[in-house]
């Protein structure tokens, strides 16, 4: 069904062109869903005098803003880049987003607030086949839908698509609830209501916090800590003329704008033009397999050099004696007459850098004392990047 959708409304395959038809193709499918939804349901809470069947209709006439909402996005980070925004207006979806979360947030407090009251001050609830079916129709609807805007979603790389499949699926617990709730009391006469009102509640909630959360995550920069980061570090190091990597730092602008740098760590016996045909082939397989433009800095490495094998197992056996975990790179030792550079990064957690001021003289005291030739060069960097 998706597959067929796609085929008769995508025309114009251009990036930006497309992503705006698949714009428009599930804003337009949500918004029919979800208002026939919402009738359907305002009906069927006047039949039944449930508070959750209620409430569920105006979770859909929500979800229709909703959709408004995603489709406003889609032209407006549709703009090409310009002077002031070089890397294009795609972060406004995910800015959109935070409304989409915020919303679902409202629903759920307000949600909450009702079936508290509904618990306390319950009402009779009557059982109408044409409530159930209705709310049958809903929950096969809503399945389908998640699984159409996911598939768009990753498709177009579209946080606003991600937020709207999460909202879809609070919609499919919520009615499921509702309509279990509604079988269950007509059978043993119980009255669920409220009750289930407040754990479908809860869980709307949950789900508005994550979609906050993660939006909020990449529009501050959630660094390359993440599956995909790792998945990315293992590939580059995956090449057999690299002998490691680090400083793996991710930056997304939303849709195709994608970018990464990463320091790769290589043989400094080979030409300038060998290592500089690896750093390129590294970059094009990264941006074939994963979408991220890739910058690749490089590193020499004298893996079989005595004076660099020395001096690393000396700064080792310092930092191991003075207790400090921190990790070292770029690690490089060059003898000038009777002076021996010895130069490094030493990566200090973020939240630590503040209170390592004594800790550059005290490795450069301890390194001196096993070869007084050794002149320390010593920077602290934040370990923001994956390693």
């Amino acid at each position: 069904m998706t597959e067929k959708l796609i085929r008769f409304f995508i025309k114009d395959e251009s990036i930006t062109k497309a992503r705006l038809s698949y714009g428009r193709l599930t804003s337009f499918a949500g918004l029919a869903i979800n208002l026939s939804l919402f009738i359907g349901k305002v009906v069927a809470s006047f039949l039944t005098n449930s508070l959750a069947i209620r409430a569920d209709a105006v979770d859909n006439l929500t979800d229709c803003f909703t959709n408004l909402l995603a489709l406003f996005s889609f032209y407006a980070s549709a703009r090409p880049a310009d002077k002031e925004h070089p890397y294009g207006h795609m972060r406004l979806e995910m800015l959109l987003s935070l409304l989409v979360g915020m919303s679902i947030l409202y629903l759920g407090g307000s949600t909450l607030f009702e079936s508290v009251k509904k618990i306390l001050n319950p009402e009779a609830i009557y059982f109408h086949v044409a409530a159930v079916i209705v709310m049958c129709l809903s929950v096969l609807l809503k399945i389908w839908l998640k699984g159409f805007y996911t598939s768009i979603a990753e498709r177009i790389n579209s946080e606003m698509l991600r937020a709207t499949a999460a909202d879809s699926m609070s919609d499919i617990i919520r009615t499921s609830g509702v309509l279990v709730s509604l079988i269950i009391s007509h059978i043993f006469n119980i009255n669920l209501d409220g009750v289930v009102g407040l754990i479908i509640s809860l869980l709307i909630i949950k789900n508005g916090v994550e979609i906050i959360k993660d939006n909020v995550s990449i529009l501050l920069g959630h660094g390359a800590h993440t599956k995909k980061g790792d998945e990315i570090m293992q590939y580059i190091v995956s090449f057999k003329e690299v002998i490691d990597a680090h400083d793996l730092m991710l930056h997304e602008y939303g849709g195709e704008n994608r970018f990464a740098t990463v320091d790769l760590c290589l043989d400094a016996t080979m030409s300038l033009e060998q290592a500089h045909f690896i750093a390129d082939r590294v970059e094009r397989k990264v941006q074939d397999k994963f979408g991220y433009r890739l910058i690749a800095h490089m590193d020499p490495i004298r893996i079989n050099d005595p004076l660099y094998n020395r001096g690393r197992n000396n700064l080792e056996k310092v930092l191991r004696k003075i207790g400090c975990s921190c990790a070292f790179q770029d690690l490089q030792l060059l003898k000038q007459g009777d002076v021996i550079r010895f130069s490094f990064d030493l990566l200090v957690p973020s939240n630590e850098i503040e209170h390592k001021d004594g800790l550059v003289d005290r490795i450069t005291d301890e390194l001196k004392l096993i070869d007084p030739a050794y002149e320390p060069i010593i920077r602290l960097q934040s370990s923001f990047a994956i390693d």
